[in-house]
């Protein structure tokens, strides 16, 4: 008779569950999914401003998501991403902006991948603009 086989966290399809949820109690409040698990990593890893900074970004494109109603594990996709980026550069940010901000969402997308909340990196694929050097008059 073969062992019972365990089911992990990483075999296990996320798709349908939300990137950020707010869970509210009587006594405590509580934010799940894999965006507070992600800031939660680099809040005790980094420091502060790097922190904030990875903060600031993600809670800036989870608005934007969330205003499109793709709050979803599964809707977070490269097309998604792209969307983002659009709306960004319709900001005016500039392309150096745009590239650092987009190194901050792929190392998420990479972090949700390694951690078993995707099948892998869902951002793979994505293209940042290259970051260029101001040119100074010396």
């Amino acid at each position: 008779m073969p062992g019972k086989k365990t089911l992990r966290w990483q075999d296990m399809d996320h798709a349908g569950e939300p990137l950020l949820a707010h869970v509210v109690g009587p006594k405590s409040h509580q934010s799940l999914g894999p965006i507070p698990e992600f800031l939660a990593k680099k809040q005790a890893e980094r420091a502060p401003k790097t922190y904030e900074w990875y903060r600031d970004w993600l809670m800036q494109l989870w608005a934007f998501l969330e205003e499109r109603g793709l709050t979803t594990v599964g809707q977070f996709d490269e097309h998604a991403v792209n969307l983002f980026r659009v709306h960004l550069r319709q900001k005016g940010l500039s392309e150096n902006t745009l590239a650092n901000r987009l190194r901050a969402i792929k190392a998420f997308a990479r972090w949700m991948g390694q951690r078993g909340w995707t099948e892998g990196n869902v951002l793979a694929d994505l293209r940042a603009p290259q970051s260029t050097k101001p040119r100074f008059d010396l």
